[in-house]
């Protein structure tokens, strides 16, 4: 069982993909630098077993991305962040270069037309009133996982695309 789409589980000074059975993590990573001592490779990946009790209380999390933004045909001023790019535009972190997303078609040509119900625009971050770093973190209570607390942060442009490539599900 893995928990929340996108989380991580914080193990020493890395993070990891992971999933539980029982009280067993297993840590996957495909970063041969985060297979530290006790990690196995199977050819795609590595990982590692370990037992719950060998985490710390509150290192599962899971990120999200948000900007304010003013669209000129969306009545939306919060925007949540792709943070992968799982459409057909994509995002140039190194341009400043965003995409947002809505789950409906798209209302002006200003947006692309993803697939029926869901419609994406790039932005540009230089746009956007604020950047928005949010991160859940959760307790394992053995059958579920339970929000402990969620920190916010607003980093400038820089901090908020350097979070985004170490976050990256190819970091990972």
């Amino acid at each position: 069982m893995g928990g929340k789409f996108g989380m991580l589980v914080r193990y020493g000074i890395y993070s990891y993909n992971f999933m539980i059975e029982g009280n067993i993590v297993t840590l996957i990573t495909k970063q041969s630098k985060k297979a530290t001592k006790g990690f196995n490779f199977n050819g795609t990946y590595y990982w590692k077993q370990i037992e719950i009790d060998e985490l710390d209380f509150d290192c599962f999390y899971c990120l999200d991305y948000w900007v304010k933004y003013i669209d000129d045909t969306e009545n939306n001023e919060i925007w949540n962040v792709n943070k992968e790019s799982i459409g057909y535009l994509k995002r140039n972190l190194a341009k400043d270069e965003l995409i947002i997303w809505v789950n409906h078609d798209r209302l002006s040509t200003n947006w692309s037309q993803h697939k029926r119900g869901f419609a994406e625009r790039k932005i540009d971050m230089k746009e956007c009133d604020e950047l928005i770093i949010e991160q859940q973190v959760f307790y394992y209570n053995g059958s579920d996982f339970e929000p402990i607390y969620v920190n916010k942060y607003n980093p400038d442009v820089n901090g908020f695309k350097a979070s985004m490539v170490l976050n990256r599900s190819e970091q990972i």
